[in-house]
């Protein structure tokens, strides 16, 4: 679980590569090429087309570990229904000079490498919206790692959902939502990769219900403690991804499982959160997580009962 403090990545601007920092003969010799890939033999063109999905693939990345992807967004663009949203994925070897050459291919690279380096060490992937070549902001990059783990999809279905959490036409800034730390957008990618992967058959109920008790984890420390919840920073002892989780079954709990996903993340773009959290909740940010810690104080077998009542 380590990557989640890594996972900051993906819910920032993409740090960029200042090529002349680069070791010359290393940058010039032998980039690797890229390609767009189609998926005329693999997958059918229409499918592609459908899905509003551009990839551009190292050819160094196995063909079978970009299927795998596909698959992934195919499944989260359909459960989450935002097939409309046009995303760019890139999918790269796990290697430095991989890096290096997305930053070729992506073009208008400046700075720093090492977030780049930081992100391939600590992760999978991770999601920027930065402006991808469809005119809209969103991009997801893929690392090339061992997909057959069930740890890699949860990390995907996880950058997805911010796909999904910004795919309004008129949304706002990460800034706008990421208020103080990540409890709401982080909190929401968080259980939606646990639960998509149950509604989907790769997890059972069982398996699904453990994972999110794990989530409980640092629920005694909070509670317990003066931070609160929106103030929790990333890497904290306090596992704010793991709170945020829990947070967002509160919420589904009070105003319902459609209405998050849809009128919800739409007032947060349109009103913003303050807004949107007095609309549902007739609080402020404070109020409510007052409320949610009252919730979240519960036995820990009540609160999976819950999970299981809102989920069904």
């Amino acid at each position: 679980m380590f990557r989640f403090f890594l996972l900051i990545l993906s819910l920032i601007t993409f740090a960029s590569c200042n090529n002349s920092t680069l070791d010359e003969a290393s940058y010039i010799e032998d980039v690797l090429e890229t390609e767009v890939i189609e998926y005329s033999e693999e997958v059918n063109v229409n499918f592609y087309k459908e899905m509003n999905v551009k990839f551009t693939v190292s050819t160094s990345v196995q063909n079978n570990f970009v299927t795998e992807i596909v698959t992934l967004v195919q499944q989260a663009k359909d459960k989450w229904n935002f097939n409309s949203k046009k995303l760019d994925i890139y999918v790269v070897g796990a290697n430095r000079q991989s890096v290096i050459n997305l930053c070729d291919v992506y073009g208008n690279c400046s700075n720093d490498l090492e977030p780049f380096i930081s992100a391939m060490n600590g992760n999978e992937a991770f999601y920027t919206l930065r402006e991808n070549s469809y005119g809209e902001e969103g991009i997801v990059v893929f690392f090339d790692t061992i997909f057959e783990d069930i740890s890699f999809k949860r990390l995907a279905f996880h950058e997805l959902f911010h796909a999904y959490q910004f795919h309004h036409k008129n949304a706002s800034s990460i800034g706008a939502l990421q208020v103080d730390g990540p409890w709401l957008i982080e909190g929401g990618a968080e259980l939606f990769s646990e639960l998509i992967l149950y509604q989907l058959g790769y997890h059972t109920e069982e398996k699904f219900n453990s994972q999110m008790e794990l989530k409980l984890l640092s629920k005694e420390e909070y509670l317990s403690g003066t931070i609160p919840l929106n103030k929790i920073q990333y890497g904290s002892s306090l596992r704010p991804y793991y709170l945020g989780a829990w947070f967002t079954v509160y919420v589904i709990s009070e105003i319902g499982y459609e209405t998050y996903l849809v009128d919800f993340y739409e007032d947060l773009h349109t009103f913003g959160i303050e807004q949107t959290i007095q609309k549902y909740f007739s609080t402020d940010i404070a109020g409510l997580i007052d409320n949610f810690n009252t919730f979240l104080n519960q036995e820990n077998d009540v609160l999976l009962i819950e999970l299981t009542r809102i989920l069904s």
